[in-house]
């Protein structure tokens, strides 16, 4: 027995709070002959998110092959399915199975906003000493970041020009633009630190905040692979390609 609940952090273990989901559909097998094969029927989670299955000995894995939409992913066990030992009469429990809810990003906005008049006249001071400690690249010619704190107008346009004219030949310059316009979102509300993102092709979980940390640190290196896909997740996070998990079940 176990349940299937709503892993809100996505780590993997039922925190306190984190709620049960019903109607998630699971299945048991048993190994039999070296072949793990299906018991019928399969059974439903309850309005608690539990379910049981009832059997004798032998070694058996559970399995959730039905979740209530495709917008769920699951994200515990890591190996996709729960595997015991029975021995006649023993109650096995806590074979339990993190799932979450995805829904398409949302509130981010581009380089292309952030050099527009619309995102130039957000900018405040405060934001313009947020970017400079974020230690942005400074192309071959060009005296700034560090942008003016002194001079908003001059600031802003400074900003601007270095959004418009940043290309991905220069890898640095581009991640650093990317940078830019999501700690702009951030600092404006747009989207949150703290948001987790789910990347798809590797099946993994990450927070926003952590992208730009990361971003952060591939801009002091050198390691240009690294710095083009966290330029990359940054991008897609700015233009909300990127789904999101929800906080709480819908």
């Amino acid at each position: 027995s176990g349940v299937v609940f709503y892993d809100a952090n996505v780590n993997g273990v039922r925190d306190d709070g984190e709620a049960g989901i019903e109607g998630c559909q699971l299945r048991l097998y048993k190994h039999l002959n070296d072949v793990w094969t299906s018991l019928s029927p399969p059974t439903e989670t309850d309005s608690e998110g539990h379910y049981t299955f009832f059997a004798g000995e032998g070694d058996y894995r559970v399995v959730v092959e039905v979740v209530p939409s495709e917008a769920w992913v699951q994200t515990a066990p890591s190996g996709g399915y729960c595997e015991t030992n029975a021995i006649l009469g023993d109650h096995i429990g806590d074979n339990n199975f993190g799932i979450v809810y995805l829904t398409l990003g949302y509130g981010g906005k581009t380089i292309g906003f952030w050099g527009s008049k619309n995102g130039q006249s957000l900018i405040t001071y405060s934001d313009v000493t947020a970017l400079n400690r974020l230690n942005l690249y400074t192309p071959n010619g060009w005296n700034y970041p560090k942008f003016d704190t002194t001079d908003l107008a001059k600031a802003k346009t400074q900003i601007k020009n270095y959004l418009r004219n940043a290309t991905a030949v220069d890898m640095c310059w581009m991640l650093s633009a990317q940078l830019i316009a999501t700690k702009l979102n951030v600092l404006h509300g747009f989207l949150s630190n703290e948001t987790r993102v789910y990347i798809e092709s590797s099946g993994t979980f990450i927070t926003i905040g952590k992208i730009m940390e990361n971003a952060y640190e591939a801009l002091q290196g050198a390691d240009r692979d690294a710095q083009e896909y966290w330029k990359n997740l940054l991008d897609w996070v700015n233009n909300n390609w990127l789904r999101f998990v929800i906080p709480n079940p819908p």
